[in-house]
């Protein structure tokens, strides 16, 4: 799936957004075994997806959960984030992701600031326009499992039979709102399906000396001084 050309509005006040990027788990009614992992049995499938402001899916991945770690680190979707060479590059420099904090700052993915209770008003304003770009995603997946009720307890045998499966049933949920219908008011009890990876701040993880992220952080900043002058 590709990104749109242009960027959404709606959902927050932070600008140049083009989508929300989140991890869900979807429940195996059976383990299943997979290659190359140092589990023998997978209980649950993670299912990384980035949602835009109508709760289109524009791209996922499907992959083996990981509770340390989320698993943006193997999709390619990660490789053409940090990849500035590239001559076409998925999206302007000023354009950008949302994600939680259990994902890298990069420079087209702005995640918020950890609050030990000394940010200020607009560092504030700035974390709750990203914390707002849940509610798209958060409902392109319900829908997704009220749409495809196989997903709620999925019974397959390989991983890669899942990611058919999977990605077949995100395919049909963008056809079925591009063909004009709404999505209903859905909720998914969240805290009754398998966990997520760790809520960890992602750069306590080892992975915050990158080239890129200070011009990263540079652009978060410039985002908070935008919240500064609409004050």
């Amino acid at each position: 799936m590709k990104f749109l050309n242009g960027f959404t509005n709606g959902i927050s006040s932070l600008p140049n957004v083009v989508g929300v990027i989140e991890e869900f788990r979807i429940p195996l009614k059976l383990p299943i075994r997979v290659a190359n992992t140092s589990e023998r049995q997978c209980h649950a499938l993670a299912l990384q997806v980035v949602s835009d402001a109508r709760s289109r899916f524009l791209d996922v991945h499907i992959d083996v959960p990981n509770d340390l770690q989320c698993i943006l680190m193997k999709s390619p979707l990660f490789e053409r984030l940090i990849d500035t060479d590239q001559d076409q590059p998925l999206m302007s420099e000023q354009q950008h992701l949302v994600g939680e904090m259990s994902y890298p700052l990069l420079l087209n993915l702005m995640t918020p600031f950890p609050d030990y209770g000394d940010l200020t008003p607009c560092h504030m304003s700035y974390n709750l326009a990203v914390h707002l770009w849940n509610a798209p995603v958060e409902r392109a997946f319900a829908s997704l499992l009220s749409r495809f009720q196989r997903l709620q307890s999925l019974d397959i045998t390989t991983l890669d039979l899942a990611c058919v499966v999977v990605s077949a049933a995100c395919m049909l949920h963008n056809f079925i709102l591009d063909c004009g219908e709404p999505l209903e008011d859905i909720t998914v009890d969240f805290e009754a399906m398998p966990k997520s990876q760790i809520n960890m701040v992602f750069e306590e993880n080892g992975q915050q000396y990158w080239e890129h992220t200070l011009a990263a952080e540079k652009k978060r900043e410039s985002l908070v001084a935008g919240f500064l002058r609409s004050q």
